[in-house]
């Protein structure tokens, strides 16, 4: 069995997971009144919760324009062996998204912790900002990386389009909602005062799968025979949706996973670790549906370096 980098796996479950993946909403920020489901909500048929769900995607998919917030947190314990610790990556993220216009915003704010004996860490608490601009034929990026400074870089869409594909994270999770293999009604809430059905979903292990290999990202490219290994060490993987009453929008997506591994389930042994757990949250927020915008670049983007696909990883790393 191939032997895992064990590093590599929290950071690539967080960064993958990350530009799902909304501004800040933590557990702090307003998750919505609940109230008591209305007369009849409770005897909802599964194929009635399966048509609402579908609907949600199909609406998603014909906006023209959205905007959201996303927060994320992965914590990863290992316990035992040579590689004792703790890793935390908590991130921030702002985007939105004018398909008619073909232009794209994405703003990601890192934090990254490392504790014990973790070696493959070389600091201790890291923290990033990548922000994205997408246009019609360019893309813009600003990179802030703690204790270097600003830098812009730019490409062409028609050179990089494999990492507009990764950029366009939020429809590929939703993606992932289809034909799961689970749908539960859970209850009523308001979300930014407006009603909405709360929709338990179990999403099927090969949606999962596609969805990581379509969104692998830049420096930590994994290798998709370790990906299918991380897959067995699934233990809980958990969205709830929040989809308007009136008309059938998904509004907010919280995702709640969990997962443990021994080390033979990785190509390990005692040596290396006696367990590792990984938890991850996330907080999905989708707003302004419609609304027309259209990106104006910062004055200090005409500083931007050309990125080639020889440098392009190096000046985005965590993307």
């Amino acid at each position: 069995m191939k032997r895992i980098n064990f590093f590599f796996i929290p950071m690539l479950l967080a960064v993958l997971i990350s530009p799902l993946v909304f501004s800040g909403c933590d557990p702090t920020v307003n998750t919505g009144v609940f109230t008591t489901p209305p007369a009849g909500d409770d005897e909802l048929t599964p194929a009635q919760l399966a048509s609402f769900l579908n609907t949600a995607i199909n609406k998603h998919r014909s906006l023209n324009t959205y905007k959201y917030t996303m927060g994320s947190l992965t914590t990863s314990e290992i316990i035992g062996g040579n590689q004792a610790g703790k890793i935390t990556v908590d991130s921030v993220t702002t985007g939105a998204s004018n398909k008619a216009a073909e232009e794209m915003l994405m703003s990601i704010q890192f934090t990254i912790g490392t504790s014990g004996a973790i070696p493959e860490a070389p600091w201790e608490w890291q923290n990033m900002v990548q922000e994205f601009y997408v246009l019609p034929d360019w893309l813009y990026i600003k990179v802030d990386v703690q204790d270097l400074g600003v830098t812009w870089g730019k490409t062409t869409l028609e050179q990089n389009k494999k990492q507009l594909d990764k950029l366009d994270n939020i429809d590929n999770q939703i993606n992932t909602l289809e034909s799961p293999d689970k749908i539960e009604y859970i209850g009523s809430a308001k979300v930014d005062g407006v009603d909405c059905f709360i929709l338990a979903v179990t999403p099927n292990n090969d949606r999962l799968i596609d969805w990581l290999k379509q969104t692998s990202s830049g420096s930590i490219e994994p290798d998709w025979d370790e990906v299918a290994q991380v897959a067995q060490g699934i233990k809980k993987m958990a969205y709830t949706c929040y989809i308007t009453k009136d008309s059938h929008i998904l509004a907010r997506m919280v995702v709640d996973m969990e997962m443990l591994f021994l080390p033979e389930m990785i190509g390990a042994d005692v040596t290396d670790f006696e367990t590792m757990s990984i938890d991850t949250a996330v907080d999905l927020k989708l707003y302004d549906f419609d609304i027309a915008w259209n990106i104006t670049l910062p004055p200090e983007a005409s500083s931007a370096i050309w990125l080639t696909d020889d440098n392009y990883n190096s000046f985005a790393p965590m993307q």
